[in-house]
């Protein structure tokens, strides 16, 4: 039986940092001819943002920014330090060239108008 003990080379960790989200808080309202998407993205930089309407998915992804020097540690994190992603399946036809989206104060509005042929419209009886 031998003494020595072999070094056994291991495989390098992969430095690339695997991709995680959350889904973040949001909201939705119904207005006459639209609805409106709040998506509340706290950490996230105006320009850190996008939104993409795939068919009847709405897909809206963040990345969040750090402020902080590399080398702080923190004890607790109230918020997860992973990137945002929400998919919203449509169930209504939107007017996709009128689809706008803005940020206030860390929270992405996406307006989204209701397609003319998805409208309701009043049939007359004779």
């Amino acid at each position: 039986m031998s003494t020595e003990i072999a070094k056994r080379e291991e495989a390098p960790l992969s430095k690339v940092r695997q991709q995680q989200y959350v889904r973040p808080y949001y909201e939705i309202e119904d207005l006459e001819h639209a609805y409106e998407v709040r998506v509340h993205l706290p950490g996230v930089s105006r320009g850190n943002s996008s939104v993409t309407l795939d068919k009847d998915t709405l897909i809206v992804e963040a990345e969040r920014t750090t402020h902080w020097d590399k080398a702080f540690r923190p004890v607790h994190r109230e918020i997860p330090e992973a990137d945002y992603r929400l998919r919203l399946q449509l169930n209504v036809r939107v007017d996709e060239k009128k689809i706008s989206a803005k940020t206030v104060d860390g929270i992405l509005i996406v307006h989204l108008p209701v397609a003319e042929e998805a409208k309701p419209r009043t049939i007359k009886v004779k």
